[in-house]
């Protein structure tokens, strides 16, 4: 389906060094029965951020945990655990002045 990728711009610095402001991610959309596993880069919408990416932390039946890179990076600590629903895509590559780079 052509319509499954998605590309987005990162804000921010929460995923630096591996991602910085400005570069572009490659994403394909999640569909039902999609497996996320710790350690996926997943743009999730928040209620109250918006749309972050952040890295898959851990796992349970119902709820995943995320963290950015950067140490000032808001985790599931701060802003809570993310019900599976919210999880939009799944990053695949990253593109930037470095080139390009698969997550």
């Amino acid at each position: 389906m052509v319509f499954s990728w998605k590309l987005l711009k990162v804000h921010g610095d929460s995923m630096v060094p591996i991602l910085r402001n400005g570069d572009y991610i490659v994403a394909k959309k999640i569909k039902l029965g999609d497996k996320i596993k710790k350690g996926d880069y997943v743009e999730v919408s928040h209620p109250d951020l918006g749309s972050i990416l952040k890295i898959v932390k851990s796992l349970d039946k119902k709820y995943i945990r995320i963290e950015g890179i950067s140490p000032l990076s808001a985790d599931s600590d701060q802003i809570g655990q993310i019900p599976y629903s919210n999880i939009s895509a799944r990053a695949l590559f990253c593109i930037s002045k470095r080139g390009l780079i698969r997550l």
